[in-house]
């Protein structure tokens, strides 16, 4: 599957406007647990635990410009979080070579999700590591559904501007080497 993404990283003011205007469909709590293949910086692993479920994904980038994530995403149901993952499966889940892979840690998000045509607006808290971050992201089809979602920031005076973003992985590593440094 090919993933379009639209992020934009915003204050916890920013972010209790939205959650108080927009009229959310559900609220989901998941856990992304990461894993590191050190020859393959780019490529995101991790297990996402959601609504008493555990996820295998593999997030292969294809472009990013600025806050505009284009990334083919692999996924398949597991049973558990294991602390290492065979490269085989990794490889066989995304039709690449992948090492084995070791867990680094997790993510906990506190998610806000509203579907608009075809996309779907998220309104993010991610804590980890000692830090808290609020993030949008809209998951989009096509242009028509992400200006929808756009317009729907816009009327709560959320007038952001599409700067280069990186994604919680990318955030995570950073924040993980900084506390080892």
């Amino acid at each position: 599957m090919i993933e379009n993404e639209l992020k934009f990283i915003i204050t916890e003011e920013q972010y209790n406007i939205a959650k108080e205007r927009i009229k959310w469909d559900e609220v989901i709590e998941q856990v992304n647990y990461y894993y590191n293949d050190s020859e393959n910086e780019n490529i995101t692993i991790r297990v996402r635990e959601k609504k008493g479920k555990n996820y295998l994904q593999v997030k292969i980038p294809i472009s990013e410009d600025k806050g505009i994530h284009i990334k083919k995403e692999f996924s398949k149901e597991i049973l558990g979080v294991p602390s290492t993952i065979a490269g085989s499966e990794l490889s066989e889940l995304a039709g690449e070579k992948i090492n084995d892979a070791s867990y680094i840690g997790n993510l906990k998000t506190t998610r806000y999700n509203k579907k608009i045509k075809q996309a779907e607006l998220c309104l993010d808290k991610n804590e980890y590591l000692g830090c808290v971050d609020y993030e949008v992201e809209i998951e989009y089809m096509n242009e028509e559904s992400k200006e929808e979602c756009l317009s729907q920031l816009r009327q709560c005076n959320l007038l952001l501007e599409n700067t280069k973003v990186t994604g919680k992985y990318t955030r995570f590593k950073q924040m993980r080497k900084k506390n080892h440094e």
